[in-house]
């Protein structure tokens, strides 16, 4: 650009001094003076008539020189064009031959205007308009360039040349003659901004047998870029050339050049680190790209640092009338190459990694490019045109380039996982052949890319894909196929796969604006065979497809669109996994493991915006180690909003023999990590006989009989910020850092079991027991809202109308608990315990509860250990207070009291008998007990957390057959270990049967 606004500058000042030349030649012989006045008071004129601010001045005219002291002007654009001692030598006879002596200026300083995006796009308007006459007038005229420098000037000398501009300054001399055009001067990039001086040199010099182009840009103290062609214009022999609608011409020369264009890396690397950031932002607003950062200019740098220069040589051949391309030689090859034969590496963490609260995600990213063999050439890019008519496809573009290694660590949970990238050595290249107008193309590449996965205790993965690509470009139907035939392997915790796919790829180029860029995806087929796992006894795993997926994508426009497809639909059989036999010797345990998986399928429709798919899994009964799996069957669908980061998904789940039934929904943020599930539970059965799983009874000595579990409600949850610090030093920070390091849930749902009868152990029986749960979230706990009711509970000690109340809060981190009991009461021993009501807190060292005590018959409580022989008829009322303590419940004063009347209490025994000749007083009180009637009686009873429990009895009463009737006062101590006594207990066998075969 700066070459030819150089050249037409010194030709508009090439026609001034002619039409100066043509009024000098006719006024110098009438009136010099008189004509050279004139002259000077023609600009003001000029300015009223053009509207162009001009003015100059005329110093000299005479018969041989014509001296300009000064001229300028100012453009409507801002530039501004100043000349300063313009002198053009002529003599009589030159001037009437058309030819001059010389021109000399010795200053021209033009200066651009600042409205910089006006002249941009004027010119690309310029351009675009120089397009459309080609493409109108396909003949193309190659001048002589012999004949193109003979000017009408002998000698055309520029001292200074100056141009000004916020994105460069020069200073430049310029001489012209027949043999010789050469310009050369200082340039400064930048000059506001930076203290870059660069030198250039341009040379265009005509030969005997060549003309040659010579360029050069250096700084002060090395070489950044060099140009060099030879041009040879030969002649050839005539020929007449008719097309239709065009003139009949005879060529007389074929035009021939040789260039070679080299740039110098690690000097123009030097010049580029020098830019500050200023002149950064400068370039990229003038040029419209985008700003720079310090970290891209850090990697850029680095990368350029490790190259040589990038050689172009190129070679064209036409003749001096012909059309392009269809008449043109043309080849050239591009080398970059690298200043070792070590890899090209760049490190990539920087640009690629997402950070989170300064943590980067990626510890490395590495590319790596090896130089072709035994050379530093990293990669070649060669274009050539022949001029054959018989070739249908005369273009030809080749590239070829070394081994590319991609490598990239990241930090997981278990370690740092690592994925390396190889793109096999091109040994052909990538050549891509096409017609003159490249609407017809024919192109072939086969390559292999590697790769490899490493997390540890996760995944390993390797593999190679196999790229056939054949392309077959028509302006009438594009199409370009390719076919991929891939092998993988993956390994996941010890299980090994492979995998093969296959598939067609056509895409379908627009040959004018009313046909779509469009994309076919045919015939793809996907097989996956699992390998032998260790310690397993494995089937081959095969995972195919139903059907060949096919797809139309619609290219065209904003955002692409699936205009038609079939589902990929993908189909597991049925398989069983076992341990084998050097497993079951080694851990028996695992003997009876066996996963019985059924069919399974995957249906998905693609889609750019929101694919979704369809499961269905398949588990049927199953046993892991001595437990049982039920079979369990998932329906689900499940859709990705991929504009908006988030995954949905609803479905089914059956199990257990189909008893159990429940339908779900849930969303999920992918970008906050936000997400809500909400679901409904059937009605279903809860017995283990309907739901196939009676060797759960033996298992866990639990044995449901009955009952219906149904439910619904939805949980929202938050999940953990990995990148957010945890600091413990105070309470408010854990509680900042809990919602960034923990999984936060909001549940809000609500459960019911019915009519529930089951047995445990022996030990308890229940039957027909409601239970109504909710759980409601709170903004530091989970509360709990519960009602029992249980018509019959028997841990040997038979309850009955039992009724219970509660209300908890149970801490976020399930580190406290606290609770509000309602309502609690129960039938026991005929008559009635209840407390009223109580708080909870296990923050406290000490909670209390009151029980009451109401109607408690002597007679049931008598029997709870029949091997005691003691009868006894009344009932008790009282109340105890408990202690809820670190160590235990606690009773440190309780006490009980007959209702009167009174009662009766009747203690002969062998074992009476032998007390009472142990001791005289012991006597007496056994001969007051053989038939005691008593009208008070009061236990005080102590229990510790150990299960000591000391009861203290005080009667007040008489024996009709002792003394005569006499007032009698007792007090009696007894001490027992309550929790023994529990241990002991046992519900009846008799009774476990009967409620057995009621639900047979």
């Amino acid at each position: 650009m700066l070459v030819s606004m150089l050249k037409g500058t010194v030709m508009l000042l090439a026609l001034l001094g002619l039409l100066t030349l043509g009024l000098v030649a006719t006024g110098i012989w009438l009136f010099p003076s008189l004509l050279q006045r004139g002259l000077n008071q023609l600009p003001p004129v000029v300015t009223s008539v053009t509207g162009v601010d001009v003015d100059w001045h005329i110093s000299q005219l005479d018969s041989r020189q014509l001296t300009l002291q000064y001229a300028r002007t100012a453009l409507a654009d801002g530039t501004a064009i100043n000349v300063q001692q313009l002198q053009l030598h002529y003599d009589a006879r030159g001037v009437l031959n058309g030819q001059l002596q010389n021109l000399h200026a010795e200053r021209l300083d033009i200066i651009l205007g600042s409205t910089g995006d006006t002249l941009v796009e004027a010119s690309a308007q310029q351009r675009q308009q120089q397009v459309a006459a080609q493409l109108q007038q396909p003949w193309i005229e190659i001048p002589q360039l012999h004949s193109l420098m003979q000017l009408p000037i002998n000698q055309i000398t520029i001292d200074t040349l100056a141009l000004h501009h916020p994105l460069l300054d020069a200073e430049l001399l310029v001489q012209m003659n027949a043999r010789q055009w050469r310009i050369a001067g200082d340039l400064k990039p930048l000059p506001a901004q930076t203290d870059l001086s660069w030198v250039m040199e341009f040379q265009l010099i005509d030969g005997a047998d060549q003309s040659q182009i010579l360029g050069q840009l250096r700084d002060q103290q090395s070489l950044l870029a060099h140009w060099f062609a030879a041009v040879e214009q030969t002649p050839a022999a005539d020929q007449t050339t008719t097309q239709a609608n065009d003139r009949t011409s005879t060529q007389s020369s074929v035009t021939k050049v040789n260039g070679r264009q080299v740039l110098v890396v690690p000097a123009l690397q030097q010049q580029l680190a020098q830019l500050p950031a200023s002149a950064r932002e400068a370039i990229a607003t003038a040029l419209e790209l985008p700003q720079w950062q310090a970290d891209d200019q850090a990697l850029w740098l680095t990368a350029l640092a490790q190259l040589q220069k990038v050689d172009s040589q190129f070679n064209a051949a036409f003749p001096s009338r012909f059309r392009w391309p269809q008449d043109a030689e043309l080849s050239s090859l591009t080398t970059l190459e690298s200043s070792q034969e070590r890899p090209f590496s760049l490190d990539l963490s920087t640009l690629l990694s997402a950070s989170q609260s300064g943590q980067e995600r990626l510890n490395r990213a590495q590319l790596q490019l090896q130089p072709l063999a035994s050379s530093r050439q990293l990669l070649t890019l060669g274009v050539s045109h022949s001029s054959d008519a018989a070739s249908s496809q005369p273009w030809r573009i080749h590239s070829r380039f070394g081994a590319l290694q991609l490598q990239f660590e990241q930090p997981t949970a278990n370690g740092n996982s690592n994925v390396e990238l190889s793109l096999a050595q091109l040994i052909d290249g990538i050549t891509l052949r096409c017609s003159d107008d490249f609407g017809y193309c024919q192109s072939q590449l086969s390559t292999e890319l590697a790769y490899q996965f490493n997390e540890p205790a996760a995944l390993t993965a390797a593999g190679k894909l196999h790229w056939d690509l054949r392309a077959d470009i028509t302006p009438l139907e594009s199409l370009l196929q390719a076919t991929l035939n891939s092998q993988h392997r993956l390994t996941m915790d010890a299980v090994t796969a492979d995998i093969e796919l296959n598939s067609q790829l056509a895409v379908s180029l627009p040959s004018d604006a009313n046909t779509p860029l469009a994309v076919d995806i045919r015939d793809t087929q996907l097989r996956l065979d699992a390998q032998q796992l260790p310690g397993w006894n494995v089937p081959t795993v095969s995972l195919q497809q139903r059907q060949p997926l096919q797809q139309h994508w619609n290219l065209s426009g904003s955002s692409p669109q699936l205009t038609s497809s079939t589902p990929l639909a993908l189909m597991l059989n049925p398989l069983t996994l076992s341990p084998d036999a050097s497993t079951i010797k080694t851990t028996p345990a695992h003997k009876p493991t066996r996963l019985n998986l059924g069919a399974s399928t995957l249906e998905c429709q693609p889609s750019l915006q929101t694919p979704h798919c369809y499961v269905s899994l398949r588990l049927r009964s199953s046993r892991w180690q001595q437990w049982p799996v039920p079979d369990v069957r998932l329906r689900s669908e499940i859709n990705l909003d991929l504009p908006d980061n988030g995954i949905s998904a609803s479905g089914q789940l059956a199990a257990a023999n189909n008893q159990l039934k429940s339908e779900f929904r849930l969303q999920h943020q992918l970008d906050d990590g936000q997400g809500d599930a909400q679901f409904h539970i059937e009605d279903s059965q809860l017995s283990f006989s309907e739901a196939g799983l009676q060797s759960l009874a033996d298992l866990t000595g639990t044995q449901i009989l009955a009952g219906r579990l149904s439910g619904q409600g939805w949980i929202n949850w938050q999940l953990p910020d990995d990148a957010s610090p945890t600091d413990n030093s105070s309470a408010e920070n854990n509680s900042a850092t809990d919602n960034k390091n923990t999984l936060i849930l909001h549940p809000n749902l609500m459960l019911r079991v019915d009519q529930l009868s089951m047995v445990y152990d022996n030990r308890i029986t229940t039957e027909n027991t409601n239970l109504l749960m909710a759980v409601r979230p709170q903004p530091d706990s989970y509360e709990v809202t519960a009602q029992l009711d249980a018509n019959s509970i028997n841990t040997g000690i038979a309850l009955s109308n039992t009724m219970a109340r509660i209300s908890m809060n149970i801490g976020r981190q399930q580190d406290w608990v606290s609770a509000d009991i309602r309502e609690l009461s129960t039938r026991l021993l005929g008559g009635q315990i209840y407390i009223p009501a109580m708080h909870y807190d296990s923050r406290q060292d000490t909670n209390t509860l009151d029980v009451a005590v109401d109607n408690l018959q002597l007679a049931q409580l008598a029997q709870l250990e029949p091997s005691a022989e003691v009868k006894a008829e009344g009932s008790l009322d009282g109340a105890l207070p408990i202690l809820l303590t670190r160590d235990g419940p606690m009773i440190p004063h309780g006490t009980l009291y007959a209702r009167s009347p009174g009662g009766v209490i009747r203690y002969q025994t062998e074992t009476s008998a032998a007390l009472a000749n142990t001791d005289p007083a012991v006597g007496l009180a056994m001969q007051a007990l053989e038939n005691f009637q008593f009208n008070q009686l009061e236990t005080d009873i102590r229990y510790q957390p150990d299960g000591a429990l000391n009861l203290g009895l005080k009667f007040e009463g008489h024996n009709p057959d002792f003394f005569d009737g006499q007032a009698t006062h007792l007090n009696v101590n007894l001490d027992y270990n309550l929790l023994d006594l529990l241990e002991s207990l046992r519900v009846a066998d008799d009774l476990i049967s009967d409620l057995e075969s009621r639900y047979q």
